[in-house]
């Protein structure tokens, strides 16, 4: 890959710039974010269309152990952090209008939601450092259960009735938003009993890995709530409420992805997916194509998702 290629995966850096961009030049600016990404990459994508020099699909392993690229993924992890905190700090100010607020919640809303497709390939790593950064990422939205429930719930059971992210044929998106994202959160939780079986413990135990991921996102906006009331004087309750709102809304572009790329999809036969055969570099548009290796799929007929029903838009692909 040339030098000039390598460096286009910098752009992804213009989102978290634009949040704060958009907040210094305050009013509509604040929506610059989304408006980059839902509507500046589409019409850019569109008019540039297939790049002919793509990667090769057998120069993939290869160049997934670049340091280049593995830096780009965890410089994010951190990027993703510190665009939460400092909103949180910019929304504790109380300077912004009703339009900014909004403005800011949804960019940073934008953020998280690409933020997640980073955790999904730093969460399929085998480094102790990458599973560490993803879970860090997913505590900003609200989603950790994610972690466990995509490698070992979402992996195996994908395109069959037992997985709650795979969309139904004629469901709306608000019933499947409810079937895949409480229906993950017990898929998590059953996934980490029987592993807490299997070694003997309990799991009202602390070693239940889905106490921490339900604690922790309480516990971080708890922290900065604190620290930002002691701030400015006075209790922020400005702070969780958008601390939420955002991760609410940045969980919910991952689950229109799930039903978009999902839609309709019946097999037969199970067999997990190895890690490796995940999507890389900031990708999703390869989603779809990493279950092709099951053998002998049998999908039903396929028919476009009722939109009507499903107004979230795809996220931005980093």
């Amino acid at each position: 890959m040339s030098a000039y290629k390598k460096l286009g995966f910098l752009m992804v850096f213009i989102l978290p710039s634009l949040i704060i961009l958009g907040y210094n030049l305050g009013g509509v600016w604040t929506f610059s974010n989304i408006l980059f990404a839902y509507a500046f990459i589409p019409i850019i994508d569109e008019i540039f269309g297939k790049d002919p020099q793509n990667i090769e699909k057998n120069d993939l392993p290869a160049l997934a152990g670049e340091v280049y690229f593995e830096g780009v993924l965890h410089v994010l992890a951190y990027v993703q952090v510190g665009i939460v905190i400092w909103a949180c700090y910019v929304f504790s100010l109380g300077t912004m209008s009703g339009l900014e607020m909004v403005g800011m919640t949804l960019s940073v809303m934008t953020l998280g939601g690409g933020a997640i497709n980073i955790s999904h390939e730093l969460g399929h790593k085998p480094s102790k450092i990458a599973q560490f950064h993803s879970k860090m990422i997913l505590m900003t939205v609200c989603y950790m259960h994610f972690f466990i429930e995509h490698n070992k719930g979402h992996h195996v059971h994908v395109a069959t009735p037992n997985d709650p992210a795979t969309s139904k044929k004629n469901q709306t998106f608000y019933q499947f938003w409810a079937q895949s994202v409480f229906g993950s959160w017990l898929s998590a939780w059953n996934i980490e009993k029987r592993r807490l079986e299997r070694v003997r413990k309990s799991t009202t135990s602390f070693s239940n890995g889905m106490i921490w991921f339900a604690l922790l996102p309480i516990l971080f906006c708890g922290l900065l709530t604190f620290v930002l009331s002691l701030q400015t004087g006075t209790f922020v309750w400005i702070v969780p409420i958008f601390f939420f709102t955002q991760a609410i809304l940045a969980f919910s572009t991952l689950e229109a992805v799930n039903y978009i790329e999902h839609y309709g999809l019946m097999r037969k036969e199970i067999k997990p997916l190895r890690t490796s055969e995940s999507f890389t570099f900031l990708e999703l548009q390869p989603h779809g194509k990493q279950f092709s290796a099951f053998p002998t799929p049998t999908p039903t007929p396929f028919q476009p998702p009722r939109l009507r029903s499903s107004p979230l838009p795809n996220p931005p692909t980093f």
